[in-house]
C-alpha cells in the first residue's frame, strides 16, 4: 500500500469515529459538499485544482491526498499538475513547491 493510499485509510478511519460522534455536523456538511458538486459554472477538474491549491498552501497532506485521487478520477491529468506547482511556488516560495510536489507524488501513487 503505498503512503497517500494509507493516509486516506487513516483519514477514513479518523472520520468514521467522528461521525459516529457528531453525525448532524457531517450530514450537513455533505449537504454542502453535495450542493457545492451540483453547481455547474465549474468543472469537477478545475474545482479539484482549487482543493489542491488549498491544501498545498495549508500545507495539509491528508487534503492532497484526498483531493489528488478525486482530481485523478474526475479526469485531471499530471501535465496540469506542473502549473499548480508553478502557482504555488509563486504564491509560497518553496515551501508551495515542496508541497506541490506532494500532489504530484500522489497522482503518480494513484496512476499505478
Amino acid at each position: 500500500m503505498g503512503k497517500y493510499t494509507e493516509m486516506l485509510e487513516c483519514l477514513g478511519n479518523n472520520t468514521g469515529e467522528e461521525q459516529k460522534l457528531i453525525p448532524e455536523f457531517f450530514e450537513a456538511n455533505g449537504k454542502l459538499a453535495a450542493t457545492l458538486g451540483n453547481l455547474k459554472a465549474t468543472d469537477p477538474v478545475t474545482k479539484e485544482l482549487m482543493f489542491l491549491s488549498f491544501a498545498v498552501a495549508t500545507r495539509c497532506e491528508a487534503c492532497i491526498a484526498y483531493h489528488t485521487k478525486m482530481y485523478k478520477e474526475v479526469g485531471g491529468t499530471r501535465e496540469s499538475l506542473a502549473e499548480l506547482y508553478a502557482v504555488s511556488v509563486l504564491m509560497q516560495g518553496g515551501p508551495g513547491g515542496v508541497y506541490a510536489g506532494k500532489v504530484l507524488e500522489a497522482f503518480d501513487e494513484y496512476s499505478k
